[in-house]
């Protein structure tokens, strides 16, 4: 028979109780039971109220009355706030809740429950803020977070939890939110991802996690959308991306991850808009996507990309995306030692300060495109640039501003702080007007590449109109020969 929980149970006869499927029973061997005997019943599913009514003022309750109120309302699908703010207690067992799905900001900010154990609870799948601020929380026990599908915030700022007790090895197959939920938990070391195929937010997941060294399986995620912040200021070392074709956001996901060495995966990213500051302070960064190009069609903002990555010394990117290295490529440098760029952008209409400071730079690949007509400052502290391969063809020297027409040898020009200069080639050809005077020491090689790039205007009306300014002892020692083969061109060649 069932019994409710308002029934006085006197008399009641060993064959009228009827527990079926339930194992742990234990009863007296005589056929009645008398009131001093006790019967032990520890798996019952269902017992007591099926709502949380029983639940919504036990923040009040002293922690016998807030145990004893909880171990009569098993059967409740919420515990929703239940235990937060100024609950006073340290411990608190929540057994048989077999029904619970919903746990949202169940002990939010409660600073003194240590323990928490929820040893029958398989169907969570709201744990949206549950111990959020919980910082001397040191166990939580739960048999699974298989089912866990909102977990945002759900172990924010957890700085004492031993996550040795958490399930997270089996990964979170059901998992799409997981914004901030493991943010400032400086306990956990490691974690595996390996079935969390449904995450689409891990925005600072993990962000202030100092101790993680390791996200194994991160490639699994293949429907992350948002790691923005995700892995901010970790200790892991290495990471694969590969897999991630649906990321979008990869905002600031590495910053000052000062021990990362080694990433891969990247020319997976097809989908990615907006890397800025991905890598920014990773001071320890020496392998990026095993010196192979970096394709990453639909950025269009890369700012800070690899701003203080001072360990870095080579980068191959291509950006078709950005339009504008100026604004969207902002400070992507900064800090860095690089010897060795490269960079196609096609779509690109400015480049200035892009290489600015850059004076370890010595091999330089630049692609901007066609119709990059800005370079203000582009090149400026390149002094120890030996090699640069350049499109200048949309090069406007009028409309730049230290690139005028009637500029003098003391005004700077694209390329006059790259005195180290050797070798000289181009993409396209040059149109305007390019200043050379501070390159004394191209090579011959050099110099028949400069007049095979420039453009053919011997057809154009109105004779000669474009000028090449090369040194001075370039000038005095240039034959008849050499002025002819840019004069045939329709260049004009003159001294500084």
């Amino acid at each position: 028979k069932y019994v409710s929980k308002n029934s006085k149970c006197k008399g009641l006869t060993y064959s009228e109780i009827k527990i079926s499927g339930k194992q742990g029973i234990s009863l007296p061997s005589t056929s009645s039971v008398s009131r001093s005997t006790s019967i032990t019943i520890p798996y019952i599913i269902d017992c007591g109220e099926t709502t949380q009514n029983g639940l919504s003022n036990i923040k009040n309750y002293t922690q016998l009355a807030n145990q004893e109120t909880i171990n009569k309302t098993s059967g409740v699908t919420s515990i929703n706030s239940v235990c937060s703010n100024t609950n006073k207690f340290t411990t608190i067992d929540f057994n048989n809740y077999k029904k619970l799905t919903s746990a949202q900001n169940a002990f939010y900010q409660n600073t003194t429950i240590t323990t928490v154990n929820m040893p029958d609870t398989y169907n969570l799948e709201n744990g949206n803020s549950m111990f959020k601020g919980c910082t001397n929380l040191t166990t939580f026990t739960i048999p699974s977070l298989q089912k866990l599908q909102d977990g945002s915030y759900m172990f924010y700022n957890c700085r004492k939890l031993s996550f040795d007790t958490i399930p997270v090895t089996e990964g979170f197959p059901e998992l799409t939110n997981a914004q901030m939920m493991f943010q400032t938990c400086t306990s956990l070391t490691t974690i595996d991802l390996k079935n969390t195929n449904k995450l689409v937010d891990a925005s600072d997941m993990f962000n202030g996690c100092s101790a993680l060294t390791e996200v194994k399986n991160l490639n699994n995620c293949t429907a992350l959308e948002n790691f923005s912040n995700a892995l901010f200021g970790t200790s892991i070392t290495s990471i694969d991306l590969s897999g991630l074709s649906a990321l979008k956001n990869m905002q600031s996901a590495f910053t000052n991850c000062t021990k990362l060495t080694t990433v891969t995966g990247l020319n997976n990213l097809a989908n990615c808009t907006l890397i800025s500051s991905a890598f920014k302070g990773c001071t320890a960064l020496t392998n990026l996507n095993n010196g192979q190009e970096l394709l990453l069609p639909k950025v269009t903002n890369a700012n800070d990309m690899f701003n203080g990555c001072t360990a870095l010394r080579q980068v191959n990117l291509n950006l078709p995306s950005i339009t504008n290295l100026s604004s969207n490529a902002n400070g992507i440098f900064t800090g860095c030692t690089l010897t060795k760029i490269t960079i196609t952008a096609t779509n690109c209409t400015s480049a200035s300060n892009v290489f600015s400071g850059m004076s370890s730079l010595q091999t330089l690949y630049f692609n901007p495109g066609v119709n990059c007509t800005t370079y203000d400052n582009t090149l400026k502290g390149c002094t120890n640039l030996t090699y640069l391969k350049i499109n200048v063809e949309g090069y406007n020297s009028e409309g730049q501003s230290k690139e005028l027409s009637t500029a003098t040898s003391s005004e700077k020009c694209l390329l006059y702080d790259c005195t180290e200069l050797t070798d000289l080639y181009f993409y396209g050809e040059i149109k305007q007007r390019m200043n050379f005077s501070k390159n004394k020491k191209l090579s011959p090689d050099s110099w028949r590449r400069i007049i095979y790039a420039l453009h053919d205007y011997s057809g154009a009306s109105g004779g000669t109109t474009h000028t090449i300014v090369i040194p001075e002892e370039k000038y005095s020692s240039m034959t008849s020969e050499g002025f002819k083969q840019f004069g045939d061109k329709g260049w004009t060649v003159t001294r500084p």
